[in-house]
């Protein structure tokens, strides 16, 4: 049996993507009358039976049967989110603001997808944090505004226009060459689809700034080795809120975040791609160190 979960408002949509887990089938429709969603819930009904998995496929049209039932009451023409697992049937009402992200972002009015990215539709929605790059052409800055799943080519201003730069001041620049005279700057990765060469150049400039700051903790490694926990010794600082720092690979930051409580996560995460294999992938630094069940402060 499928559980139908309707939200007459998107706010809902952030807190449920938060905690959402699993596999899910995900889609919007934008200003979607009754008689053409009833339509195209057919046409997926039809295509469902080329699911090879018998459960999966049962599960799926009982999904869009189950749609197709809340569509009766549907009115005039409705802007909507939803999300099909083989439990629930999670429905958004979609308000202006999300409407304009889509238009503006992606420009459709209909998507529907088996894949479905929690974090994809989290940046979409709701992450206003825009990064600023640009990237000298001739005697001009290019200026690009950008998160993971939205991009805009700006104004093209002079490297002079300081009131602009102000307003937007640059994360860094992207160059074709070593001779940026710009700084800091990233060489351009390769590529054809401008918005992921950006997102691949901002991914290095981060790495190449948490590598900088592990190679800083060596030095202070040998001074105050008390400072710095290891292994089995991380969670137990973590839930203790001993730690200000964790270095380490992704792969141990995601599974850490997967199975701690978010309020114990009130540290710093550095993030590196290599350079921790000696310590099994991951290490912390705390605080302070203790002395005979005296806190020290220790200033770095």
């Amino acid at each position: 049996m499928i559980l139908l979960n309707i939200y007459p408002f998107n706010k809902k949509m952030q807190d449920w993507l938060s905690s959402a887990n699993g596999e899910y089938y995900c889609g919007f429709f934008l200003n979607k009358t009754q008689e053409w969603m009833q339509k195209w819930i057919a046409q997926q009904f039809t295509s469902s039976s080329s699911i090879k998995s018998l459960k999966k496929k049962k599960d799926v049209q009982a999904g869009l049967e189950l749609f197709s039932t809340w569509m009766e009451h549907w009115v005039n023409t409705k802007s909507v989110q939803i999300f099909l697992s083989a439990s629930e049937l999670n429905i958004f009402e979609l308000d202006n603001e999300c409407k304009n992200i889509l238009r503006k972002y992606l420009e459709k009015d209909v998507y529907w997808s088996e894949n479905f990215d929690r974090d994809y539709w989290l940046d979409l929605y709701y992450n206003n944090d825009f990064l600023n790059i640009y990237e000298p052409q001739k005697d001009k800055l290019q200026h690009y505004y950008l998160t993971k799943t939205k991009f805009e080519k700006r104004d093209r201003i002079s490297p002079e226009n300081r009131e602009y730069l102000q307003r937007f001041p640059p994360l860094f620049y992207v160059t074709s060459n070593n001779n940026c005279e710009f700084i800091p700057s990233i060489i351009l990765p390769q590529g054809n689809n401008l918005h992921h060469q950006l997102i691949e150049a901002h991914r290095q400039f981060i790495n190449n700034q948490n590598q900088k700051k592990l190679e800083q903790q060596w030095q202070d490694m040998e001074k105050t080795p008390d400072l710095f926990i290891f292994g089995n010794e991380i969670p137990k600082a973590i839930k203790n809120y001993q730690v200000k720092e964790v270095y380490c690979y992704q792969k141990y930051h995601d599974k850490i975040v997967a199975n701690m409580d978010a309020s114990l996560l009130n540290f710093q995460w550095v993030i590196v791609e290599d350079g921790l294999d000696k310590y099994n992938g991951i290490f912390g630094r705390k605080y302070y160190v203790y002395n005979i069940g005296l806190p020290e402060k220790l200033m770095a």
